[in-house]
């Protein structure tokens, strides 16, 4: 976490190391961050945020396999469900521009999420090479 807001803060002052060093410097020695008006509207004019609830993020999983055949990570779920969350919501609008999404996991590593959200085994990826490690 704190090196994503080192690098968000560093970022949204312009690049004021200075700023960046009190602020982080603060935060680890009391683990708060306060920051002027100024910053903190700049903030909020990149960043929007949202709560994502298991449920949703296990429909978005099922939704996703469903719709594309593709197996988001629990991870990559809550970011896809979000992301429409707040299109929905009017938050982010077309005119700034496409939504991307990183997936950041295989699915195989939440093997308890994929089978609550689809009810079936992880679909594992097939080449000559992965095929061969079940087989050492």
């Amino acid at each position: 976490f704190a090196y994503n807001l080192e690098r968000m803060l560093y970022f949204i002052s312009g690049g004021d190391c200075t700023a960046v060093r009190h602020l982080m410097e603060n935060f680890e020695r009391t683990g708060d961050v306060q920051v002027d008006d100024s910053l903190r509207w700049s903030i909020k004019e990149v960043f929007a945020s949202i709560a994502v609830s298991d449920a949703s993020t296990l429909n978005a999983m099922g939704a996703a396999w469903r719709q594309q055949h593709y197996a988001l990570c629990p991870h990559s779920a809550i970011a896809v469900h979000g992301a429409q969350q707040l299109r929905n919501e009017g938050i982010l609008r077309e005119h700034h521009g496409p939504i991307i999404c990183v997936a950041t996991a295989h699915v195989a590593k939440f093997q308890e999420a994929w089978e609550k959200a689809i009810g079936q085994d992880v679909p594992l990826p097939s080449t000559p090479r992965i095929d061969a490690l079940f087989h050492k």
